[in-house]
């Protein structure tokens, strides 16, 4: 349930009668807070002002005339769905009718003279008590939607912002990209660099140890060929002279 603020009124008769504080500890009493209070006069005027509303109804000006009749206490309560929860603590408009657990049934005597008065809705509400208190004890609410009006201006505006610098922060970073490439070429170029000089050693040492191994292996083979031949030759003048 939603917090409200209600207005309410305990008419003149009542007050007369001194139900006033019965009336204001049975709100307290049901829950809701009051969080202000005054006991007036009201002239027709205002009570014209007021009741408005009301204008064409037959009963309007029999309204009047009671309401400016005496002083009345006028209030405003606040509360988790406070409109309902008061109207209900009211009970029905004709007090002959009402309750005898309700504030009408208990302290009221017709329809016109029926103890109190409450707002029927929160429009009505906003209206009565700006009419009668002023705009004061409504700034807690508008302060909350104009709060949240800035919020969402200021986070459009920020974003806005964010789109302006963006863009030539892309431009800005363009160079900074092609540099990063550059420099991974270089790495790369690097690596491969070091990557083809041990190659290079390698296949020279071999190159080196497969021409020099032919070198050694055949020179004895040479010579073992030559010798040959001689001792046969050897042999055979030794065989002829014996």
């Amino acid at each position: 349930m939603a917090l409200e603020r209600t207005m309410g009124i305990i008419k003149p008769e009542a007050v007369s009668k001194g139900y006033s504080g019965l009336i204001l500890a049975a709100i307290e009493k049901a829950g809701l807070k009051i969080i202000d209070l005054r006991m007036e006069t009201m002239t027709k005027t205002k009570a014209k002002g007021f009741y408005a509303v009301h204008k064409k109804r037959p009963f309007f000006e029999r309204l009047i005339t009671y309401m400016a009749s005496g002083p009345v206490v006028l209030f405003v309560i606040e509360g988790d769905d406070a409109i309902n929860r008061y109207r209900k603590l009211m009970g029905p408009t004709d007090a002959t009718q009402a309750p005898k657990s309700t504030l009408r049934g208990k302290y009221g005597s017709t329809v016109t003279r029926n103890a109190c008065h409450g707002s029927d809705g929160p429009d009505t509400a906003e209206f009565e008590i700006t009419y009668t208190f002023g705009p004061k004890l409504l700034l807690k609410r508008k302060a909350v939607k104009k709060t949240a009006a800035k919020t969402s201006t200021s986070t459009t505006k920020a974003a806005a912002k964010t789109v302006t610098k963006a863009v030539p922060a892309a431009k800005k970073e363009a160079p900074k990209k092609r540099v990063c490439k550059s420099s991974t070429t270089k790495k790369e170029t690097v690596k491969k660099e070091t990557v083809k000089k041990p190659a290079t050693k390698k296949t020279a040492a071999r190159k080196s140890t497969a021409k020099k191994a032919p070198v050694k292996k055949e020179a004895p083979k040479k010579a073992a060929a030559k010798k040959a031949p001689a001792k046969k030759t050897a042999t055979k003048k030794n065989a002829k002279k014996k």
